[in-house]
């Protein structure tokens, strides 16, 4: 009977040993698990660290790669790619960045800091989403009270949840097409959208805008405002001043910045003349 005994405690002791042999297994195994995943993460969180450098260098690169053509000798080469919408598509690569830009006249967008009164910016936004297709739901204007630029950021206008995104639909307009935050406020009328100028002067006399407009050449060159505004009631001529000019020469940038699978999307605004001045960059409005 003893030896019986002492038989059941050796297995008792081996069957001890064998799980305490697992647990430490197991152990080691979610140690190293975690160990692998964490050096996993920090290597991604790395990765995405270096390709976030890349991209921005790619940015501020973007200027100087840019200003050849947006010098005060080559803008009116940058001015002749442009449609009559006034857009034009240009392609680079910068190091590891490959860069598509699509290029606006900025300055012929309509411009909410020109009518901070909530109820006037969020009656223009309704009708130019009403004759341009786009989406109104977003339209949610909040001006900054005691600041002379209420405007600052496209999400003051729409809220956290506004999108821009013309190069994930380039058929269909986008809100960053016919609206900016930046300049005096005036808009341009060289290449301006009818329905954009009949919106932005339509509370000083229906159908201004496209009155203004029968005088614009053909080509978009001559300078035809103060030819136009002659035809103008005297009353009205200094107010329509004031909310519109030929040609303010400021161009945004709707840009997509790719390494390899790693997408980004940015909206700059440049303003042309002596060298480039950057207004604004690095702003994720997608």
């Amino acid at each position: 009977m003893k030896l019986h005994g002492s038989r059941n405690v050796r297995h008792r002791r081996r069957g001890i040993a064998l799980l305490v042999t697992l647990l430490v297994i197991v152990l080691l195994v979610a140690v190293v698990s975690r160990l692998t995943t964490a050096t996993a993460t920090q290597a991604l969180i790395e990765s995405r660290r270096q390709q976030t450098f890349q991209h921005e260098l790619a940015l501020d690169s973007l200027p100087l790669v840019m200003s050849d053509g947006f010098n005060s000798e080559g803008v009116d080469s940058v001015v002749g790619e442009l449609d009559r919408q006034g857009f034009a598509v240009r392609e680079w690569d910068i190091g590891p960045v490959q860069i598509r830009a699509r290029i606006r006249d900025d300055a012929a967008k309509l411009n909410p800091n020109l009518f901070s009164e909530i109820p006037r910016v969020e009656r223009k936004l309704v009708l130019l989403a009403t004759r341009l297709g786009l989406d109104p739901t977003a339209i949610a204007p909040a001006p900054l009270k005691t600041d002379p630029q209420p405007y600052r950021t496209f999400g003051q206008v729409f809220g956290e949840a506004a999108v821009f995104a013309p190069f994930d639909a380039d058929s269909s307009p986008a809100w960053s097409d016919v609206l900016t935050l930046w300049g005096d406020g005036r808009v341009a009328v060289r290449r301006v959208d009818d329905n954009v100028l009949d919106i932005v002067l339509e509370d000083l006399k229906p159908g201004l805008g496209r009155e203004l407009l029968k005088h614009r050449p053909a080509d978009r060159s001559k300078d035809f405002l103060e030819e136009a505004l002659a035809h103008v009631d005297s009353d009205l001529r200094e107010k329509v001043r004031r909310r519109v000019v030929f040609d303010a020469r400021r161009y945004s940038l709707d840009i997509e910045t790719a390494i390899g699978g790693d997408r980004r999307q940015w909206h700059i605004v440049v303003n042309a003349g002596d060298g480039v001045t950057v207004l604004h960059r690095r702003a994720r409005t997608w």
